[in-house]
């Protein structure tokens, strides 16, 4: 059975966000490697030119040896990943909402970034096609669910920080960011479809978190309104939030906190057309 490090797993990932954006950008991810002692996985850190991704030596040396291990780092890192590309370490704190309000953002950002990834990253499917020959979609939702699964009961749950939400929104918020991706991707969902995704997902993860706590709907409300003004003051001084991207991974990776509703709607209709022949899970060798 084939296994790769962490490290190789978060290596592909960075290399993979970089060729999304235009060479004339110069975009790079700042990043630290195998760094010791550091409490959690990963973490982002600094702010403005001296922000950049850290990670742990555990998560670097840790050898995954199946799609679930490496969709479980894949996550972490682009959690980190959605911090990293918000600029969430220029904000600073208004209200005690704010710090929920960027890490419910890094969860559902996170999870559009790691579709994207295993989508049309290059090293990142060659790495899982080493993993694994035999992936469709059926199978890659399974994987998910069970990599969710072990976040929400070897991370989230064991979280006691007040700056996250609870470990039952996280979850949500991750599948809710799964379902905006592919709804990008197929210009649109099915209810069945939805649903059908959902409950691989569940199914094969962890079925307890259904039993959220009432008050999860309220809270979110109140944190997706507090996120979209974060993102709004975020987005005016930090152009790479909505440029430098390749306009065909733009289109999954950038959220226009600005713009009108029938400027989005213009836009969506307008990017749709540029991936009305994708294919999901291209064969490596198309790649």
């Amino acid at each position: 059975m084939n296994s790769i490090k962490g490290i190789e797993i978060a290596k592909a990932a960075f290399s993979d966000i970089e060729s999304f954006f235009y060479h004339s950008s110069n975009f790079i991810i700042k990043k630290e490697l195998n760094v010791t002692n550091m409490r959690e996985h990963a973490s982002y850190a600094g702010v403005d030119e001296h922000s950049r991704i850290k990670l742990s030596i555990d998560l670097c040396s840790n050898e995954n040896l199946s799609l679930e291990d490496y969709f479980f780092t894949l996550l972490i890192i682009s959690h980190e990943l959605a911090h990293y590309l918000n600029f969430h370490n220029s904000h600073k704190d208004v209200e005690t909402i704010d710090s929920v309000a960027i890490e419910a953002r890094a969860d559902n950002f996170g999870a559009q970034i790691f579709l994207t990834l295993i989508t049309f990253g290059k090293s990142t499917k060659k790495n899982m096609h080493l993993i694994s020959s035999n992936i469709d979609q059926e199978i890659l939702s399974v994987e998910i669910g069970k990599a969710i699964g072990k976040l929400f009961t070897s991370l989230f749950s064991n979280n006691n920080s007040s700056k996250y939400p609870s470990p039952e929104h996280r979850v949500f918020l991750l599948i809710a960011g799964c379902l905006s991706f592919f709804n990008r991707f197929f210009g649109g969902l099915s209810e069945a479809w939805t649903i059908q995704f959902m409950l691989r997902v569940m199914n094969n993860g962890t079925p307890s978190i259904m039993q959220a706590e009432t008050d999860v709907e309220d809270k979110a409300k109140q944190i997706s309104l507090r996120i979209d003004e974060i993102h709004k003051g975020l987005q005016l001084k930090n152009v790479f939030m909505v440029s430098g991207l390749k306009p065909v991974f733009g289109y999954f990776l950038t959220s226009n906190f600005n713009l009108s509703d029938q400027k989005r709607e213009q836009h969506k209709v307008q990017l749709e057309k540029m991936v009305s022949s994708f294919s999901i899970l291209q064969s490596t060798e198309n790649a």
